[in-house]
């Protein structure tokens, strides 16, 4: 049931560093996010061990140029992280602690995400992009959501079609969101390379399965007033994202994230598929 979104058809390539400092100028655990001047980004991610996971993205394209004319993808690699200063300064000193891997069209998403019997949660129901580590919150998000589900069924609290319905609308709910806050954060960049910024866009054929206006009001619900929201275009939605929010830094996407999102489902009034969720005394859903 999987399918290969037409949107961020990228190559990433990763390895571990020892020995790399921190940071600088932002709190212990930070995830560092590098533009390159042309082509894609970096990433800098400090793990529980002591290694530090530094990846490239780059489109497709880009990266079987640069590949053709370096010679190999170790070359592309090391070329991209002298193009960047500050991680270079991180990375001095350090040593690389692993081999490279490869990793591309790596978008996709399941037609359905449960069904009698089954349920998909984390990368096996989708995945998006490494940018702004989607993957943990909606494999977190789905492994809670999938067990309330489970739970309410085998408790003969709610019918096994009624939990499936709301699984599959609150998880694909979150996944779009996040789709196009991904898709948000790349046209921030509007300086980059034009083509590299391009290609992140959203195809027709990936619209069309998407409620991109109904997303769009979910996202800045709790930034803005949904009656002023309903005649605004996802333009609108860029625009927001310039600028952070109060008391926030101006890197990255200055504050907005999830937690300014349309509120979880935990509430009757934000009932999703005719059911809510509740974590007291165990995680289960309740009929709005």
């Amino acid at each position: 049931m999987r399918r290969v979104h037409d949107v961020f058809r990228n190559v990433a390539v990763w390895g571990y560093w020892r020995g790399a400092t921190a940071l600088p100028q932002a709190p212990a655990g930070s995830i560092g996010v590098f533009s390159l001047p042309d082509h894609g980004w970096l990433w800098a991610i400090p793990l529980h061990d002591g290694t530090l996971s530094v990846g490239l993205v780059t489109d497709k394209r880009s990266f079987q140029q640069a590949r053709d004319t370096l010679g190999s993808i170790d070359a592309v690699y090391e070329e991209a992280l002298g193009r960047c200063p500050l991680l270079g300064r991180i990375l001095q000193g350090a040593r690389q602690d692993s081999v490279l891997k490869t990793e591309s069209d790596y978008s996709y998403t399941a037609e359905a995400f449960c069904g009698p019997g089954w349920y998909l949660a984390g990368d096996a129901a989708c995945f998006l992009d490494p940018l702004l580590s989607t993957g943990v919150h909606l494999a977190m998000y789905s492994g809670l959501l999938s067990a309330a589900a489970i739970t309410a069924v085998l408790r003969g609290e709610v019918e096994a079609e009624a939990a499936r319905a709301f699984y599959q609308t609150a998880y694909r709910n979150a996944y779009e969101r996040l789709l196009i806050l991904v898709g948000a954060f790349y046209r921030i960049h509007d300086g980059r390379d034009a083509y590299f910024r391009q290609a992140q866009q959203l195809s027709h054929r990936d619209q069309r399965p998407l409620r991109l206006h109904e997303s769009f009001l979910n996202i800045i619900t709790g930034t803005e007033d949904l009656h002023d929201a309903r005649s605004l275009s996802p333009d609108h939605l860029y625009a927001k994202l310039r600028n952070p929010l109060s008391g926030r830094a101006g890197q990255g996407l200055g504050g907005h994230g999830t937690s300014h999102m349309l509120p979880l489902p935990i509430t009757p009034d934000h009932a999703t598929a005719g059911h809510y969720l509740t974590l007291t005394p165990y995680p289960t859903l309740r009929p709005a």
